[in-house]
């Protein structure tokens, strides 16, 4: 069964599904999905490479949302996503 939406913008405003920082969320997993890296098991010196790295990856003016996730809360709740990590693409 495939799932259409009719208006995106009305379904992910009111929801918000599209905020900065669930978007990020989804880019950092599915970065780390595609490219095999584990980070629900790095500590904190492993994590702060991995988000400078991440950087080559999003736009400059998301950093600041990027660079949010080197804070701990951040991080818990990233960790609490990680449905989102995808290894195997041709699974979809």
């Amino acid at each position: 069964m495939d799932v259409f939406w009719r208006n995106k913008k009305e379904t992910l405003d009111p929801l918000k599904l599209n905020c900065d920082v669930l978007r990020m969320i989804r880019r950092i997993w599915i970065f780390a999905g595609s490219n095999y890296i584990n980070l629900l098991e790095f500590d904190e010196p492993q994590r702060n490479i991995f988000l400078i790295r991440m950087q080559k990856r999003v736009p400059t003016d998301e950093w600041g949302t990027l660079n949010n996730f080197k804070n701990e809360p951040y991080w818990k709740l990233l960790k609490k996503y990680n449905y989102f990590f995808i290894t195997n693409k041709n699974n979809l």
